[in-house]
């Protein structure tokens, strides 16, 4: 259970939709990964870059003061839907030991967006 006031960033953001009023509720709260076991990066880089807001790539929250990556993920639990706004995607958790998986990453910030080869992006539920 979470409580939600009445100036709550939620309420006023996407995620609204699934909470939809102050008080008390009741979550399905999960961790997932997002793992690139590719051949070359994903990148993103510099979160205000004028073709990322242009296109809708970021958005800027003025609640929670950040920006956000628009299209994380879509998630469903029976008929209930739901989504996932991130608001970075970065290189958290090194998942392969190859020689074509980097030691260090560029994207370790929020700032400059992307993740490695054979890293991956670690979304914990209490974020």
């Amino acid at each position: 259970y979470r409580y939600y006031g009445e100036n709550s960033c939620v309420l006023h953001e996407g995620r609204g939709q699934c909470i939809g009023a102050p008080g008390w509720r009741r979550l399905l709260r999960f961790t997932s990964s997002s793992i690139n076991s590719g051949k070359r990066d994903i990148h993103l880089g510099n979160v205000s870059d004028p073709v990322y807001l242009y296109h809708g790539i970021f958005e800027w929250d003025n609640c929670h003061k950040h920006f956000h990556f628009q299209h994380y993920g879509k998630f469903s639990f029976g008929q209930t839907p739901g989504h996932k706004v991130g608001f970075c995607l970065q290189t958290t958790w090194r998942y392969f030991n190859t020689e074509h998986t980097y030691l260090s990453t560029p994207y370790d910030t929020c700032a400059y967006q992307g993740i490695s080869v054979g890293w991956g992006d670690d979304y914990v539920a209490g974020l």
